[in-house]
């Protein structure tokens, strides 16, 4: 009498999570309708985001990084502005916690800020936090639904950072922070 040995489903294989990521941040091919001459400068661009190379100043035309003015900071490279909303910067050389602070996903001014400052757009930076909170790493910066929210929550911390459209008025206690490349 011979016994089979019991069958083990055969399950599909599984793809890693480093696999996954890639997958979620892929870029779609540029259409066959265009040309070499309009491709090169896009693809110059996605190279530039895909390095994490913060785009031109001129992006940085659609919002303000503001801070509160108790900061003796006046300026600040684009990376070490990214590091302190990605939280891998946690203390301004005076001692004082970074406090950032977003607006939400939709804004433009996000939008730009993400470009601009992080070289990424919003929907990369939101995968990013979502590793992190997996991880059990860290959590994103709190999100403010207005620019008056963000002037607020700037104005009431010290350590505070955030961004907001071009063009607002900034009220006393609050102050702008030049981005540099």
């Amino acid at each position: 009498m011979t016994t089979e040995a019991p069958r083990i489903p055969a399950r599909p294989p599984r793809r890693s999570l480093l696999r996954s990521m890639r997958a979620a941040l892929a870029v779609p091919a540029l259409p066959a309708i265009v040309g070499p001459a309009a491709a090169a400068p896009a693809l110059a661009a996605l190279l530039a985001l895909a390095a994490g190379t913060p785009l031109p100043a001129a992006a940085a035309a659609d919002f303000v990084v503001v801070v509160n003015t108790a900061n003796q900071q006046a300026a600040l490279p684009a990376a070490e502005v990214s590091n302190m909303f990605l939280q891998k910067t946690h203390q301004w050389q005076s001692g004082e916690r970074v406090r950032p602070v977003d607006l939400p996903e939709a804004s433009p001014a996000r939008e730009s800020f993400s470009k601009a400052v992080h070289g990424r757009s919003t929907a990369a930076v939101k995968a990013y936090w979502q590793k992190m909170i997996f991880s059990g790493i860290d959590l994103p910066p709190p999100e403010k639904r207005s620019a008056a929210e963000v002037l607020a929550y700037v104005h009431d911390h010290p350590g505070g950072i955030g961004y907001v459209p071009a063009g607002t008025q900034l009220p006393e206690g609050v102050k702008a922070l030049q981005v540099t490349p």
